[in-house]
């Protein structure tokens, strides 16, 4: 049998170009923002389920509390993310860059991530559960607790992140690559068949393994 290699994420260059300033201060829900570079959009405690967001530069999001519902973004690009919660549940990100940012807790559950890019941000619970990755990277992120349960996932990786606790329950991993992450806590090891650990976090994780086999250590 052929040795499998696993397929890092491919991504695309996000670019946004001929934008015009401003725009965003005056929203509603299903609204389209398209062509803007945009300082500082603050959505903080605004209903706006639906908003569409397409080839825009954001150089502030602020978005606690908002209801961001099946928010659609595509070929955006996002420098700083400021949200204790961020509400975004049912939404779909295309060839999106975040570059940092500070999230207290992420509900992305329902969502479909396909080219994006999350980098350098500190993330406390983030809930990816049923949601469909496809080409996603987080990278030198701090993540307090990740839970992929029931997700579809193909071609993820983490490098330089540091993970307290993941959780893949019922989940389908294809070519998710652990490797570059420091993972702490796996909840149930059984269920990161699909996914790549290095040799150090194999060894790291044995106990785990072991519970995940019904095999007792003593």
């Amino acid at each position: 049998m052929p040795e499998h290699r696993t397929r890092p994420p491919r991504h695309e260059d996000v670019a946004p170009v001929e934008l015009e300033p401003g725009g965003g201060d005056v929203l509603l829900p299903g609204d389209l923002l398209e062509g803007r570079d945009i300082r500082d959009l603050d959505v903080v405690d605004r209903a706006l389920t639906g908003l569409v967001v397409e080839e825009c530069r954001i150089g502030t999001l602020r978005a606690g509390d908002a209801d961001l519902g099946m928010l659609r973004v595509r070929d955006t690009v996002v420098d700083v993310l400021d949200a204790p919660v961020f509400r975004t549940p049912r939404s779909t990100w295309r060839s999106v860059v975040i570059r940092s940012g500070r999230i207290g807790s992420a509900e992305w559950y329902d969502s479909t991530f396909d080219d994006v890019r999350v980098i350098g941000a500190k993330l406390g619970f983030v809930n990816l559960r049923a949601a469909t990755l496809r080409d996603v990277t987080f990278e030198d992120c701090t993540i307090e607790e990740l839970d992929l349960g029931g997700v579809v996932a193909d071609r993820v990786a983490f490098p330089g992140c540091r993970i307290h606790e993941l959780s893949a329950a019922g989940s389908r991993l294809r070519d998710v690559d652990l490797r570059g992450a420091d993972v702490a806590v796996v909840a149930d090891a059984a269920a990161l068949r699909g996914a790549t650990v290095s040799e150090v976090q194999s060894a790291l994780l044995a106990t785990s393994f072991a519970r995940a086999l019904g095999v007792v250590v003593d």
